[in-house]
C-alpha cells in the first residue's frame, strides 16, 4: 500500500470514529433539568376531626416555568405531632394545631399550611345548629329566619356551616328557636337572630348583650309556638341573672315583670350552670344542689318566681332544661327528668308527667344529657349514646320514627362525648371532633349541605 493511501485510511478511521463519538453524544440522555419551584396543593386546609386525611400533590417546574414530570419528592412535616405525611404526600390530621409541610425536589422546597381545629361542641336549636371548634370559632347552618346563623348571609336556609360573622371567639355557645347566644373568651355575651329582649329586634351579627357582666355560661330557650322568649347566664362569680320576657316568672328575680336588662336572679345563690326552658328556668349551685323558677320547674308548685329547690334530696352534676321538661345528672351518673312526659321525653317507661323528678329506665350511667322540645338524649360513661321521647322524622337516631318512653340506642355504633337535642333534630359531637346529626333535615339543620332528614346519624360537612 502507498503511503498516501496509508495516511488516508487513517485520515478516515478518525473522522468516522469522530462522527461515531458526536453521534453517540447526541443519542445521550439530556443532563437533568434544573428545579426552580415546588408547588404544592392545596396550600392551605383545615381539618375539624381527627384520623381525618388529605392527599396532597407536589409539581416540580423549571426555569420556564414548566412541569419537571420524572422528578421524586421527599415529604416532610414541621410538627408530625399535629399533622403525620407519608412518603406519598398522605396528610392525616393528629391533634390541635398547625403545621407545614414540604415537599422538596432538587434542593428546592414547596410549602402547604395544615391546620387542625377540629369541633368542641354542637348546640342544636328548633331547626338550626351551632358549633365551636377548638380554637373557639363559632359556625352555625339550618334555618337563617331571623339571622340566627350569624354570617351575613340573607339566605333564608343555609344548609352547611357557615362562620359566624366578625373575629370573636367564644368559649359556649347556645343555640334557640330563632336565636343564638354565646360567651366570648373574654366572657362578654353576644347574640344574633331574634334577639332576646322584649322589643325582639333582629341582628344578622353578633351583638353584645347583658353588658356590664362578665360571664362563664349563657343558655337561651327554645319554645315550640310560643312568642316567650328570655335568656339566663352564670356569671365569674357565680351569679345567675336573666333577662326577656318574664309572665311565668321564669327570670327568677322574684317578679313577673319583662326586663330587657340583664337583672339578678334572687336568692343570692352561686351557680355553677343554668339551662333555661319555655316558661322556667333551672340551674345548679357550686355545691350541687338543684333549683328551678318559673312554671313547671320541678318544685312541686304551680309557678315560683324565685329559685327553689328541685324535690328530693339529690345532688347534681349537671342539668338541662328545655320546652316544658327538665333533666338533670347526679356525680354518679344517674339521670331523673321532671315536667310534661308527652311523647315519654322522662324516659321512665311512660307519658305521665311529674312534678318531682323521676329516674330515666334502664340503670344507665350518663356522662352528659340534653333535654330537646319533645325528645331527650344522653352519653353513657362509656360513650355510647341514647335518646327517648318524640321520634318524629327521626329525631331519636334510632332509624325509625317510633317514640321510645325509655331510652333506646342511637344507630350506626359510633361513640360520642356529647349529644345536643332540638326540636325535631339531634347532633353529637365524637372524640375525634367529628359532628354527626340526625332528623329533621328540611331547613339545613343536619349541616350536609342539603335539605334531606335522616333517621341515622350523618356527618356534617366541613365548611367550605
Amino acid at each position: 500500500m502507498k503511503v498516501c493511501d496509508t495516511m488516508l485510511f487513517a485520515w478516515v478511521a478518525v473522522t468516522c470514529a469522530a462522527a461515531l463519538m458526536l453521534v453517540a453524544a447526541c443519542s445521550s440522555p439530556e443532563s437533568p433539568t434544573t428545579v426552580v419551584t415546588v408547588d404544592v396543593s392545596p396550600d392551605t386546609h383545615t381539618y375539624y376531626a381527627i384520623g381525618d386525611e388529605i392527599q396532597l400533590a407536589a409539581i416540580a417546574r423549571d426555569a420556564s416555568h414548566e412541569p419537571v414530570s420524572t422528578q421524586t419528592f421527599a415529604w416532610e412535616s414541621s410538627d408530625p405531632a399535629v399533622v403525620a405525611i407519608s412518603p406519598t404526600g398522605m396528610a392525616t390530621a393528629v391533634a390541635a394545631g398547625s403545621a407545614t409541610i414540604t415537599a422538596r425536589a432538587g434542593g428546592v422546597i414547596g410549602t402547604a399550611v395544615l391546620t387542625v381545629d377540629y369541633w368542641r361542641s354542637v348546640t342544636a336549636g328548633r331547626d338550626h345548629t351551632c358549633a365551636l371548634t377548638v380554637s373557639g370559632k363559632a359556625y352555625c347552618w339550618g334555618s337563617n329566619s331571623d339571622g340566627q346563623v350569624g354570617s351575613l348571609s340573607f339566605d333564608p336556609v343555609v344548609p352547611e356551616p357557615t362562620a359566624v360573622a366578625g373575629d370573636l371567639l367564644f368559649r359556649q355557645i347556645s343555640a334557640g328557636k330563632r336565636i343564638t347566644c354565646a360567651v366570648s373568651t373574654g366572657g362578654e355575651a353576644y347574640c344574633w337572630g331574634s334577639l332576646a329582649d322584649v322589643s325582639g329586634a333582629n341582628s344578622f351579627v353578633p351583638v353584645e348583650v347583658a353588658e356590664g357582666f362578665t360571664f362563664e355560661q349563657i343558655s337561651t330557650m327554645l319554645p315550640v309556638g310560643s312568642s316567650r322568649r328570655h335568656a339566663c347566664g352564670v356569671t365569674s362569680g357565680g351569679a345567675a341573672v336573666c333577662w326577656g320576657t318574664n309572665a311565668y316568672g321564669q327570670l327568677g328575680d322574684n317578679s313577673t315583670i319583662d326586663r330587657d336588662a340583664a337583672v339578678a336572679v334572687a336568692g343570692g345563690l352561686a351557680f355553677a350552670a343554668v339551662s333555661t326552658g319555655d316558661a322556667h328556668s333551672c340551674g345548679i349551685t357550686t355545691t350541687g344542689d338543684g333549683y328551678c323558677w318559673g312554671s313547671g320547674n320541678g318544685s312541686g308548685s304551680a309557678k315560683d318566681s324565685v329559685p327553689t329547690p328541685v324535690r328530693g334530696d339529690s345532688t347534681y352534676s349537671a342539668i338541662t332544661s328545655m320546652f316544658q321538661h327538665s333533666c338533670a345528672l347526679t356525680p354518679g351518673g344517674a339521670a331523673y327528668c321532671w315536667g310534661a312526659g308527652v311523647f315519654g321525653k322522662l324516659g321512665d317507661g311512660s307519658t305521665n308527667g311529674s312534678i318531682s323528678p323521676v329516674a330515666v329506665s334502664g340503670g344507665l350511667g350518663f356522662s352528659t344529657i340534653d333535654a330537646g322540645s319533645q325528645h331527650t338524649c344522653g352519653v353513657t360513661t362509656g360513650g355510647q349514646g341514647y335518646c327517648w321521647g318524640g321520634g318524629w322524622d327521626g329525631a331519636l337516631g334510632t332509624g325509625d320514627v317510633t317514640e321510645a318512653h325509655v331510652p333506646e340506642m342511637v344507630t350506626g355504633s359510633l361513640t360520642f362525648v356529647t349529644i345536643s337535642a332540638g326540636m325535631g333534630h339531634s347532633c353529637g359531637v365524637r372524640a375525634n371532633g367529628a359532628i354527626y346529626c340526625w332528623g329533621w333535615g328540611s331547613t339545613g339543620a343536619l349541616g350536609t349541605g342539603g335539605t334531606s332528614g335522616s333517621r341515622s346519624p350523618v356527618r356534617v360537612r366541613d365548611p367550605a
